[in-house]
């Protein structure tokens, strides 16, 4: 394991052959693998609720997400090609992840407004 992981913990869980079906279906709806979609649950989805996405903007958010994600990524590479941190990693890294929050939070306020309690 490296030092510098930030998910440094494990978790196991034994599901039923249906709950396991049920999983992997709701997985590959979103196109996500079974971690990133219980991660997405646990970080997103209110309690007791289940989660609510709508077609007019979620092929933005998953455009914006996915932008983010190729920036992390080349951030990423270029730390493990060089087997340094520099202070300008870490300043994109906060930058993407502020933009990663504001279009969850944009998400949210379209959400809200859309379907108000």
């Amino acid at each position: 394991m490296q030092k510098n992981r930030i998910r440094t913990c494990n978790f196991s869980m034994r599901l039923s052959e249906l709950d396991a079906a049920m999983l992997d279906a709701k997985k590959d709806e979103y196109g996500m693998t079974r971690s990133e979609y219980l991660r997405n649950l646990i970080l997103f989805a209110p309690t007791c609720e289940r989660p609510r996405y709508f077609g007019d903007y979620i092929e933005f958010m998953l455009s914006d997400i996915n932008r983010i994600g190729e920036q992390i990524n080349e951030v990423a590479h270029n730390v493990n090609s060089r087997k340094t941190i520099v202070p300008s990693d870490i300043t994109i890294m906060l930058e993407q992840f502020t933009e990663l929050l504001a279009v969850y939070d944009t998400y949210a306020r379209i959400e809200k407004d859309e379907n108000p309690t």
